[in-house]
């Protein structure tokens, strides 16, 4: 399925493409909340869910529970028997469990608690392209020598493969969740080519919101 975003700002519009485990056969909007029509194969049987897009939410198709007290156990996941779900525990990731008989067992326990099937992120840039005083880069080779990502509440997040850091010695409580990051996280990167593109993924159920991406780019030839 194809999202279109619109950046009123800027004044810039493009389509992204959104993709799930399954087909989205149709979408409706009911005030702000956009949802979903989704034909899945669960546990080898075609099923259909309706599903709300929620910002709150970090895997597709996903049950959220809260245990008071807390509780390694996890119910209400019918829907997902016999799937291979991602586990977010307490604002940490856990290993991937499968529920049967519509639930599963923590190794630990946990109060705020999501099961749900995955989805990876990717954002990749266009093309970095520049003019100086002797004329447009697009044709030269050229590389982007540092990379800053403006980041809001994020965590996980890769740049052309590389982890971006959000936790040094001596910061957070080993054992607990990272603290999502806020700033401006900066890395080089090595390597010339004729396209200089930045690509950011993130492949666990954590937050993100990328504000923005400032280039050094470096021109030879």
């Amino acid at each position: 399925m194809g999202v279109f975003i619109t950046n009123r700002v800027e004044k810039v519009t493009a389509w992204t493409k959104y993709t799930t485990e399954g087909d989205i056969l149709d979408v409706a909007v009911v005030e702000d909340v956009i949802y979903l029509y989704v034909q899945r194969t669960i546990n080898s049987s075609t099923v259909y869910h309706i599903e709300a897009i929620d910002n709150d939410y970090y895997t597709d198709a996903s049950k959220q529970v809260t245990n008071s007290p807390a509780s390694a156990s996890v119910a209400g996941l019918a829907h997902l028997n016999g799937e291979e779900c991602r586990v977010r525990a307490d604002s940490s990731v856990m290993d991937n469990a499968t529920p049967s008989g519509g639930s599963i067992t923590l190794a630990r326990t946990a109060e705020d608690i999501e099961v749900g099937l995955n989805y990876d992120i990717e954002i990749k840039t266009m093309p970095s392209n520049i003019t100086l005083d002797s004329g447009p880069i697009s044709v030269k080779k050229r590389r982007i020598s540092r990379v800053s990502a403006q980041l809001h509440n994020t965590s996980g997040v890769k740049i052309n493969g590389k982890p971006l850091p959000v936790r040094g010695f001596g910061v957070g409580i080993l054992g607990q969740a990272p603290d999502e990051f806020t700033g401006i996280k900066t890395i080089p990167i090595l390597g010339y080519s004729r396209t200089a593109q930045i690509t950011v993924t993130q492949t666990d159920p954590l937050p993100l919101t990328l504000l923005g991406l400032t280039l050094e780019v470096q021109v030879t030839g």
